[in-house]
């Protein structure tokens, strides 16, 4: 999930399009767009992503910032 700084959820990345890479790694790939399909504006967001450990099940939610510069 990705927000702006003020908290309003921008866009939900679905896990079924995130992208498996080598050694447990995935990508989440952001087309810069809203949830209505408008550009986002420069700024700076939050996104979050929730992990499962599949061992355990416990899940984990892990929040860090990213910037968009147009």
């Amino acid at each position: 999930m990705i927000f702006d700084i003020a908290g309003n959820l921008v866009r939900d990345i679905d896990g079924s399009q995130l992208i498996p890479q080598d050694s447990g790694v995935w990508h989440a790939l952001w087309n810069l767009k809203n949830s209505k399909g408008q550009n986002v504006a420069s700024g700076v967001y939050l996104f979050m992503v929730k992990v499962r450990d599949h061992a355990g099940g416990q899940t984990k939610k892990v929040i860090k910032k990213l910037a968009v510069i147009r």
